[in-house]
């Protein structure tokens, strides 16, 4: 059975799926299927990452793939379950 996402970050430290990304300031969470999320700390929600290697695969002109992560993103803070 999956556990639920933390959502308070004093809870993160008791939770050995959540890492701390210096590089890039975030919380990062791999699920028991191996699909990584990152925390968005402004709403308090884990959205899914999305490859760069996914999107390059994506049968889209260049100019579109910034809009389908601006869309992906904004669904998935709407529907946290959401993967791709």
């Amino acid at each position: 059975m999956t556990s639920p996402f933390p959502r308070d970050i004093a809870e993160f430290d008791d939770d050995e799926r959540i890492a701390f990304d210096k590089v890039d300031n975030k919380y990062i969470l791999e699920d028991e299927n191996g699909v990584q999320w990152e925390f968005n700390e402004k709403v308090g929600r884990w959205t899914q990452t999305v490859s760069v290697l996914f999107l390059n695969s994506l049968p889209i002109h260049l100019s579109q793939r910034s809009t389908f992560v601006e869309l992906n993103c904004a669904f998935q803070l709407v529907s946290p379950t959401f993967k791709l």
